[in-house]
């Protein structure tokens, strides 16, 4: 057995390590604030197919499976809701399916926004694409939303009825 010695003062050196050596502070200052991290799951002007999120995205004729494209019939409709609306254009990546366009030939897209026609374009051939045109001032809204139309004038159509247009890859009314 220890002795009460020896006890006594493992005890007095623990007492002295639990209250330390510093007196304890009245306060404590805040410590540095930091803005929080926002991942493009709060972006509301620009949309990614593959993002988990995209479907919030999506008014209609989007189909909900795909990977890092989605197919769309003939008019893909989405939404965004813009801070500021000065110098936005739409910016839209697509592609157009070669085995698709083995039937339908030349591709013709107009590209509506907020019910307003901004381009018409034909594109004869297969393979990525890229739309990008100023939209603009007085046909966006700010903190609401707005409605963007990729209508596939000549889209594929199947003998059962099944319609497919592009392959939706990102989209959005950026600066």
């Amino acid at each position: 057995m220890f002795p009460a010695r020896c006890w006594l003062a493992g005890l007095s050196a623990v007492s002295v390590l639990l209250t330390g050596c510093v007196s304890t502070p009245d306060s404590y200052p805040v410590p540095p604030q930091h803005q929080p991290f926002r991942p493009h799951a709060h972006q509301t002007d620009f949309v990614a197919a593959a993002d988990a999120f995209a479907p919030k995205f999506f008014v209609r004729d989007i189909h909900a499976e795909g990977g890092a494209w989605r197919w769309t019939g003939a008019e893909p409709e989405l939404r965004f809701t813009l801070d500021s609306i000065e110098n936005r254009k739409l910016l839209y990546y697509f592609v157009i399916n070669e085995t698709t366009f083995k039937d339908t030939g030349p591709v013709t897209l107009s590209f509506w926004v907020n019910g307003r026609l901004l381009a018409r374009e034909k594109y004869g051939s297969p393979g990525e694409k890229t739309f990008e045109k100023g939209v603009p001032q007085e046909w966006l809204h700010i903190g609401a939303e707005n409605r963007v139309v990729a209508r596939v004038e000549n889209p594929w159509r199947s003998s059962d009825g099944t319609i497919l247009g592009i392959l939706l890859q990102r989209a959005g009314l950026v600066e």
